[in-house]
C-alpha cells in the first residue's frame, strides 16, 4: 500500500524583479507580470520522480515521429 500523497502548500512571496505579490506551490514561483521564475531547486521539499508514463512530446514541425 502506497502512502497518501501530500497536497502542495500554497506559498506567497514578492517577485525580486518587478516586486509584485506572487503565489506559488511549495516555494516554486512564476511571475505572470514580468516572466520571472525561480529555479526548481529553490522550492520546499522534493519534486516527484517521473513514473515513466509521461506523454511523448509532439514532433517538431517537419520531422517524422519515431516509428
Amino acid at each position: 500500500m502506497q502512502p497518501e500523497p501530500v497536497p502542495p502548500e500554497i506559498t506567497h512571496s514578492v517577485c525580486p524583479r518587478c516586486h509584485a505579490d506572487i503565489d506559488g506551490l511549495n516555494g516554486r514561483y512564476a511571475c505572470t507580470l514580468c516572466g520571472w521564475v525561480n529555479h526548481w531547486s529553490e522550492g520546499q521539499g522534493e519534486l516527484p520522480a517521473p513514473d515513466g508514463h509521461l506523454p511523448e512530446p509532439p514532433p517538431e514541425p517537419g520531422r517524422q515521429p519515431p516509428a
